[in-house]
């Protein structure tokens, strides 16, 4: 558990908007390889809203995954 603001929260939170840029740009270059523009269909927010919604749907898949909890208004 940690608290809102912590550095290692603030860093997590940092580190995963970074990876769904990083994951966003490499899915835009997929797709425009096979000659599509999905530009306009993907981006690192939507992304992000997919892998939140993954994780609570797959729970139980995932429980041997940790990951932190932070009691915020912000989650």
């Amino acid at each position: 558990l940690l608290l809102s603001g912590d550095r290692e929260e603030v860093e997590i939170r940092g580190c995963s908007i970074w990876c769904c840029m990083l994951i966003c740009r490499h899915l835009l270059e997929l797709y425009e390889k096979k000659g599509q523009d999905m530009r306009d269909q993907i981006n690192a927010v939507l992304l992000d809203y997919y892998l939140w919604d993954y994780a609570r749907d797959h729970r139980e898949d995932m429980k041997d995954i940790p990951f932190h909890r932070v009691r915020s208004i912000y989650y």
